[in-house]
């Protein structure tokens, strides 16, 4: 992704022997046209963090943190991204930029476990949630339920610290919604490590809830608003092929708002985009609250220097 040509040292691992010399496939623009069939343009596809960047119209400064059965946070940069501890991985966007991108395998799906565990639905849950105290009343869950991948935990499983006699469900239901945030929002500190951030864009399924909302607007530091996947927007958005920011090669169209006028065309009437505001780039994504304070040594205690749980 940072130079748009095979990486040979890779290609050496892979078969040393071989003459690599025109075996492989050239690198493609994102609106490049590679062929045709039947009479149809062939061109590069995308991924799906990708292709909601571009829908969204993200541009540098704005991170996604998508809330679904894992979670992601990523954002567009001009420059290619380099961790060297592996949190951030670096990935070209859709329209030639690049997205840095952190992902986590537990978001909605802890919550989700929780809510079978009590006996409810997803609504249930977030009421459940938002009765319950900003801290759990001292419960901090580790969602690490299937293991992790940010960080490198193949072989964890979750905890939950502070439990006492007098948990209530409220509680237990703010726990799980504060444990995922907080692993998420130390996905953002990892980003904010590698690129400047100064506004979040909540999406993905988990955005309908507003305990999640709620909780991540509590604990971030940059300004945070939400993109709910909502049937009526999507039937808007079918109607973009004449506005695609790739249809006519245009990247200002990213710049400008594009998903705003997209939604527009539902109704005929242009939409004016929204004011942005320029606050200085995060130098970390989160507050000092105690609930990460205590999250902290709980994720703590159960990593080794190497990755493994202890």
């Amino acid at each position: 992704a940072a130079s748009g040509h095979y990486v040979d040292e890779v290609l050496r691992v892979i078969d040393r022997n071989r003459d690599w010399t025109g075996v492989l496939p050239r690198v493609a623009a994102p609106d490049d046209v590679v062929g045709t069939w039947r009479g149809a343009r062939v061109a590069p596809g995308t991924g799906d963090n990708m292709a909601a960047a571009l829908g969204l119209g993200l541009t540098p400064g704005q991170a996604v943190v998508s809330l679904g059965t894992s979670g992601t946070a990523y954002t567009v940069a001009d420059v290619p991204s380099a961790d060297p501890s592996g949190a951030v991985a670096g990935f070209a966007d859709a329209t030639g930029r690049y997205l840095p991108l952190v992902c986590t395998l537990n978001a909605t799906k802890v919550t989700d476990t929780v809510a079978r565990l009590l006996g409810v639905d997803h609504e249930g849950l977030d009421a459940l949630a938002l009765a319950g105290s900003l801290g759990a009343g001292g419960l901090t869950l580790l969602p690490y339920l299937d293991g992790e991948r940010t960080p490198n935990l193949p072989h964890a499983t979750g905890s939950i610290s502070g439990l006492r006699s007098d948990a209530t469900r409220e509680q237990f239901a703010r726990a799980a919604v504060e444990g995922v945030v907080c692993g998420l929002l130390d996905a953002l500190d990892a980003l904010t490590a590698q690129v400047p951030v100064h506004e979040v864009v909540l999406t993905g399924g988990g955005a309908r809830s507003a305990a999640y909302r709620r909780c991540l607007r509590r604990c971030a530091s940059s300004p945070c608003r939400s993109v709910t996947p909502m049937r009526r927007s999507l039937r808007a958005r079918a109607c973009r092929p004449q506005s695609s920011p790739l249809a006519d090669h245009t990247p200002r169209l990213l710049r400008d708002g594009a998903s705003v006028r997209s939604r527009a065309c539902r109704t005929g009437r242009r939409r004016r985009p929204p004011r942005r505001s320029e606050p200085p780039p995060l130098r970390r994504a989160l507050r000092c609250t105690p609930t990460h304070e205590r999250y902290r040594p709980v994720r703590g205690a159960r990593t080794h220097p190497l990755g493994e749980p202890r």
